[in-house]
């Protein structure tokens, strides 16, 4: 079975850094002094970032598109030579649940709006294993279902297999139903468990501290997952 996770306000917080990688990236690739500290980006991906931050520049699409892979290139670097001046903390049942999924037989991967090299960065500055073996990343597309489906693709995913995608935003769980993974909702962002629920979650939880009712829950919808497929047979 695949669990896929997202990563801020899910695992960790702590993105005054990321931002100003994401402004000394902007700046260095497009020449436009980006201000992104203060906003509200909840659920956008990092490619959802810049081209917000673009949008009233007279840069085409084109030409964004095309040296975007610098500005990743310069965003990750400026984050791994300035993060060490930021707390990323781990939230609560974190790494106990990474841990049981991990002895439980769960491929654990990630589903992120970081960009690959900062998201992996950001997960060794907080003391997270690099247990992570697949994922999509906010360089790669600006859409969060796209990049779900890109980790399901690495995982080798198939429709009689389960997955389930953990995160704290409506975004999250919308490209879980897009995918036809089991969205489970965490309310330690800025979405209440409520919106979470209403846009489809299989199960809410507060925040990650409940391992046994995770797992339990998780346990649950993939025997309901393998009676719908043998129904179908």
């Amino acid at each position: 079975m695949i669990v896929t996770l997202d990563i801020d306000h899910t695992l960790v917080v702590g993105t005054k850094t990321h931002h100003q990688a994401l402004e000394h990236g902007i700046y260095l690739t497009y020449g436009v002094k980006a201000q992104l500290q203060g906003r509200n980006f909840t659920g956008y991906v990092d490619k959802q970032i810049v081209l917000e931050a673009l949008s009233t520049e007279k840069i085409s699409k084109q030409d964004i598109e095309a040296r975007f892979v610098k500005l990743c290139e310069s965003s990750t670097q400026f984050y791994l030579e300035n993060v060490s001046s930021e707390k990323i903390s781990v939230l609560p049942g974190v790494k106990p649940l990474l841990q049981k999924l991990l002895s439980s037989g769960y491929r654990l991967g990630l589903v992120t709006g970081n960009i690959e090299g900062i998201a992996h960065a950001k997960l060794k500055a907080a003391g997270l294993p690099a247990i992570f073996k697949f994922g999509g990343y906010g360089c790669e597309d600006t859409c969060r279902g796209k990049l779900l489906g890109m980790a399901l693709e690495r995982a080798s995913y198939s429709q009689d297999s389960v997955a389930f995608h953990i995160g704290d935003t409506v975004q999250d769980i919308r490209a879980s139903v897009d995918n036809g993974a089991y969205g489970i909702g965490v309310g330690t962002g800025a979405t209440s468990t409520r919106s979470l629920m209403e846009a489809g979650a299989s199960s809410v939880f507060p925040d990650l501290s409940d391992t046994d009712s995770i797992l339990h829950a998780l346990k649950l919808w993939a025997v309901r997952h393998k009676s719908l497929l043998q129904k179908h047979e």
